[in-house]
């Protein structure tokens, strides 16, 4: 009906923010396929999948991963998308994170602190302490299985 898919709020908020947040998947699509721009930051420099991760909303995050929406980008708190999904204890959504092609990304962030004892904070930190079966996986994908001597490899 001529609405400006990419005309803001506010806050800084686009409708695929809106959708995002609300976790409106056919909406989310709709916009998406109006040329709505995939990953706009906000005032906050939060981003639709920032906020889908932090709502759960588990079919808009497997779907703003699948137009490749950034998960390195990252808020004014340097938190990213996997930041968000752990901090607001969504299992799937981080599960969905951790098997995505991006994954090593979305672990490569860290937030400085003022802590002495802990100068970074990154997700695996977060996931070792809150989601262990998480952190676990996340191990599992890093490790290379050798060939045991004497065998080929097959």
């Amino acid at each position: 009906m001529g609405a400006q898919v990419d005309t803001t709020n506010t806050k800084g908020w686009t409708p695929l923010d809106c959708a995002a947040d609300a976790g409106s998947l056919d909406v989310c699509k709709e916009l998406l396929e109006n040329d709505a721009p995939l990953d706009p930051a906000d005032k906050s420099q939060t981003t639709p999948l920032h906020l889908a991760c932090k709502g759960g909303h588990l079919d808009v995050v497997k779907f703003l991963l699948s137009k490749k929406a950034n998960l390195s980008t990252v808020d004014v708190e340097n938190r990213n998308a996997l930041d968000f999904a752990i901090d607001y204890f969504h299992e799937d959504v981080v599960e969905e994170i951790l098997k995505s092609d991006e994954w090593e990304d979305a672990l490569s962030n860290a937030i400085p602190t003022e802590l002495p004892d802990y100068p970074i904070i990154t997700p695996m930190r977060k996931l070792i302490q809150s989601m262990p079966e998480q952190a676990e996986f996340v191990l599992n994908r890093c490790m290379e299985v050798a060939p045991v001597r004497g065998q080929k490899p097959s």
